[in-house]
């Protein structure tokens, strides 16, 4: 198995990346009145200017790389019911129970 995980430095577009996704969702947000536009403002020029510091370290989330291998000669069949990359969905919050 290897991980890792990225640290992305002042200027990197990667660093404001959540930032930026809340901005692109900012008609939704304000429709659902999860906050006022002031305050979306508000709280948007706090964090850009908290990471705008370079001490502020900003990083991605972990990545591992797993691989294995089927003994030779095992016999074993693969199980019909375990998740491969085409069997993988993705589940919006409200799709959850």
């Amino acid at each position: 198995m290897k991980d890792t995980v990225r640290v992305y430095p002042k200027g990197h577009s990667r660093r404001t990346i959540l930032l930026d996704l809340v901005q692109s969702m900012r008609s939704q947000v304000l429709e659902l009145g999860l906050v006022s536009g002031a305050e979306l403002d508000e709280l948007d020029a706090a964090a850009r200017a908290h990471l705008d510091d370079p001490h502020t370290v900003a990083m991605s989330h972990p990545f591992f790389l797993v691989s294995a291998r089927k003994p030779v000669g095992s016999g074993a069949k693969p199980d019909a019911k375990a998740v491969t990359p085409a069997r993988v969905a993705v589940a919006r919050p409200d799709q959850i129970q």
